[in-house]
Formats: structure tokens, C-alpha cells, sequence
């Protein structure tokens, strides 16, 4: 009997230790598979939590240093995506630091330690140097929050730091990454300043097409539009337009290496235009050099075509219509809308022979067209006069916009509202234009003929409008 129950003792230890063992085996195969679903559920929820406070911290109503600061210190605990959103608040952000440096930095206490105590750029290893409290804390607020001094010719203007952010390629998408990149090699003209490839800058151009047509309108191609602008001016106009004359000569370079490059990529927009400068007919330098904007205004892929003339109507030369293929009615609408402005603007003068109208197209994208236009001419006895008026269309449905429609909101509400952003008075609505850093109003005086300037940035107009609606 005893016997017995030790045998089965024995049988229940020997099955209870092949189960253990099984168990033990099953444990074990299933440990690393474990570990790293907690490794990517920690990882998930640490990128939620970098991401959740970055967006309470662009609530808070930081400014583009905190911001700066806080993408260095968490740049890796974000996705990719996540990190792209990050690099979006600061460059608009950026509008109203941007817009206030600008402002200041010609002031000779400023400019004088950009020059000396700085040696001419924005060297963060000389910011120490500063004596002035006050002034080495605000260019220290530039590098940390990725802002820069650019030097055009002598002229320095604060932009956004794109080799900074360039330097944080590896946590973006391919595209973002290389974007930030040749923005980067644009800014700082990496294409040697004495003897440029202009060959290289012309592919670049074409890769920027390539970037923006391959991907859906966003911060990205907004991004890489302002690019293409930059790239476009580099090939064609030059340091103080010292390029214009070898496509007038048609000698020289940098014409003889873009023409070359341009029958090489027939198919492309920038290849496009190139040609069209060298069979035009371009003999005058405002006219080549307002072509040339335009096509950069409109950018790649721009649903409309900007078409030069006024059907032979003296005086139309250098005023520019649009041709929308598949949409009459809008171009219609546009082009009728543009020539009135120039029919008002010219009786306006009193002038009886010899007036002359331009436009310049300042902005585009789906949304909305924005245009200067002006006419100018002298009477009889030699005096000059000018006028010119700001005009916006609505892409979709071709009619003129005024500031309400842009911001969709009734004159008697809006006007208190602007006047408390910009600080200064308006006795009527006031015309305005889509610039670089936000919307610029110009605004008439009953105290001068010139009126009054102002400027709303985008981190203030994205509380009225979404910034998707400037995106192209």
C-alpha cells in the first residue's frame, strides 16, 4: 500500500515537473516577444506624452526660444510626423519673432554689435562677448529658438535657421528631411559664392518641382515653394539682378549654362520658363525681371497660367491675366476684374497719353491670388504721377476679396480687432496683401497721401484663419 502511494507520488512529481518545465519552456519563448511589445507600448506612450506637453506649451503662448529649447531637449521622443508638427508651430511662430528683430536690427546699437561684437553674422560662440544685458539675451532668443541673420549682399535679415533644423534630418520623413536640406543649401548658398554650378542650382530647382507635385498641399509644400522662389532668384536675377542682362545679351553667363540645362528638361517648369526668356523677346529689364516674379509667385503646379499683355491695348505691356484651364467663367471674371482696376487707376491720373500699368502677382495658391497693380505716366507740363491699389481674388468662385471676406468676419467686428493688433487707428477698411510672415495691410491716412504700414503675423492670423488656407 505504502508502495503504491509513493509510485504514485513519484508519477504526480514527474508530471508536474514536465509541465513546470513546459510552462517554464513557453514562459521563455514568450519573455522577448513580451519585452518588446512593453518596450513599444513605453516608447508609444512616452511619444504621447512629449507631443502632449509640446501642445500645451504652444498654448501657453510660448515664444520661439522656449519652443527652440523644448524641440532640442525632445526631438527623440516624438514620431516623425510628430516631430514635422513641431518644426510647423515654430516657423510660424517665427513670423512675429522675425517681424520684430527685422524692425530693430538696423538700429545702430544693433548693428553694431551684429558687426563687430558677432564679426557681420550670427555666431553663437561670440553671443557672450555682448556687453549690453538686453541685447545679448535677444540674440541669444534667435539661435535658441532656430533663427538666424542672413546677409544679402550687406543687408542682414533674420530667417529661420534651416541648417539648425537640417542637423535634425535623421528624426523626419525623407521629403521634410530634404527640404529642410536644400533650404539649408540655399540660404547659406553652398554652390560656391565666386564661381556658381549653375547646372546644380537648375536641378535643385527641378528636384523642388519633383517635391512639391509628389506631395499633397501642407507646411511641407508651402515650405518648399518659399524654396523654389529662392532657387529661381539665384539662377535668374542674381546679387542686384546682375543676371538679367545675359538673357537680354543672350551671352554669357549664367544664360548659356541654363539654356543648355533647359533643352536638357524640356518637360519641366523652371526648364519652361528659361526657354520662353530666351526665344521671348525680352529687351527691357522691368519686363524680364517682373516675369521671372511671377513665375516664382505662382510656383510649380499652379492650377493657373499668368499671361503677359492686354491684347494690344497701349499701355497693357506689363500687366499680367491669368488663363484657368477648364474654368471660363473664374478666368473671366478675373481678367475683367483686373482690367477695371487698371481703367480706374489710369482716369484716376487725369493723364491723357502715355500711361503706363504694370501688375506683379505677390501671392498665389488654390485659395486665393493677390496682386499689385499700379499706372503711372507724366502731363503736358512733365509731372509725374502713380497709383496703385491691392487686389485679391478668391480662387474659387474669381470674385475680389476685401480684408472682412478674408477673415470672414463683418467690418464692425474686425476693425477693432485689427486696430488692436497693429496698434494703429483705420478709418476705412485698408487693402492688404499675403507676405512672407503674415498679412500686410496698408492703410489709408487722412493725415498723408502715403498712409500708414502694418503687419499682422501669422502666429496672430492663425487665430482668426486656419494656416492650411496659405499653404500651396
Amino acid at each position: 500500500m505504502k508502495k503504491n502511494i509513493l509510485l504514485a507520488l513519484a508519477a504526480s512529481l514527474m508530471l508536474f515537473s514536465a509541465c513546470q518545465a513546459q510552462d517554464l519552456g513557453q514562459e521563455s519563448e514568450k519573455a522577448p516577444q513580451q519585452e518588446e511589445e512593453l518596450a513599444q507600448e513605453t516608447e508609444h506612450r512616452e511619444e504621447e506624452t512629449a507631443w502632449g506637453e509640446f501642445e500645451k506649451f504652444v498654448a501657453s503662448g510660448a515664444d520661439s526660444a522656449q519652443l527652440g529649447n523644448f524641440i532640442r531637449q525632445n526631438i527623440d521622443r516624438v514620431s516623425k510626423k510628430e516631430a514635422e508638427a513641431m518644426i510647423e508651430a515654430l516657423v510660424i511662430e517665427h513670423s512675429q519673432a522675425i517681424d520684430e528683430m527685422n524692425r530693430v536690427i538696423y538700429k545702430p546699437d544693433y548693428l553694431d554689435v551684429l558687426n563687430k561684437d558677432l564679426e557681420g553674422t550670427l555666431k553663437p560662440e561670440l553671443i557672450p562677448s555682448i556687453e549690453n544685458e538686453k541685447t545679448r539675451a535677444e540674440f541669444q532668443a534667435l539661435v535658441d529658438g532656430y533663427l538666424t541673420i542672413v546677409r544679402y549682399e550687406e543687408t542682414p535679415v533674420v530667417e529661420t535657421d534651416w541648417e539648425a533644423i537640417c542637423a535634425h534630418g535623421g528624426y523626419f520623413t525623407e521629403d521634410f528631411e530634404e527640404m529642410a536640406c536644400l533650404m539649408d543649401k540655399t540660404q547659406n548658398f553652398r554652390y560656391d559664392r565666386r564661381n556658381p554650378d549653375f547646372k546644380e542650382i537648375f536641378a535643385d530647382a527641378v528636384r523642388s518641382e519633383e517635391l512639391k507635385n509628389n506631395n499633397k498641399v501642407s507646411f511641407l509644400t508651402w515650405q518648399i515653394g518659399r524654396l523654389y522662389e529662392s532657387q529661381v532668384a539665384d539662377l535668374l536675377v542674381g546679387p542686384e539682378g546682375s543676371y538679367l542682362g545675359a538673357f537680354i545679351s543672350k551671352a554669357g553667363q549664367p544664360y548659356e549654362s541654363l539654356v543648355e540645362a533647359a533643352g536638357e528638361n524640356p518637360g519641366t517648369e523652371i526648364g519652361k520658363l528659361i526657354m520662353e526668356l530666351d526665344q521671348g523677346g525680352y529687351t527691357d529689364y522691368g519686363r524680364l525681371s517682373n516675369r521671372i516674379l511671377v513665375h516664382s509667385a505662382l510656383g510649380p503646379g499652379f492650377p493657373a497660367k499668368a499671361v503677359i499683355g492686354g491684347n494690344g491695348q497701349s499701355g497693357m505691356e506689363n500687366v499680367f491675366f491669368v488663363a484657368i484651364e477648364g474654368k471660363p467663367e473664374i478666368e473671366k471674371r478675373i481678367n475683367d476684374a483686373i482690367n477695371e482696376t487698371v481703367v480706374g487707376l489710369k482716369d484716376s491720373l487725369g493723364i491723357e497719353n502715355g500711361i503706363k500699368a504694370r501688375s506683379m502677382i505677390t501671392f498665389a495658391n488654390r485659395n486665393f491670388l493677390n496682386m499689385s497693380i499700379s499706372a503711372s505716366g507724366s502731363d503736358d507740363a512733365g509731372k509725374f504721377s502713380y497709383a496703385q491699389k491691392r487686389i485679391t481674388f478668391d480662387m474659387e468662385s474669381g470674385e475680389e476679396m476685401d480684408i472682412s471676406d478674408l477673415f470672414q468676419m463683418p467690418w464692425s467686428d474686425l476693425k477693432p480687432e485689427l486696430e488692436s493688433l497693429t496698434g494703429k487707428s483705420m478709418e476705412e477698411m485698408p487693402d492688404f496683401y499675403i507676405g512672407r510672415i503674415g498679412i500686410e495691410l496698408e492703410i489709408a491716412s487722412s493725415e498723408s497721401e502715403y498712409g500708414d504700414y502694418a503687419v499682422i503675423t501669422y502666429d496672430d492670423v492663425e487665430k482668426y484663419i486656419p494656416m492650411e488656407k496659405f499653404y500651396k
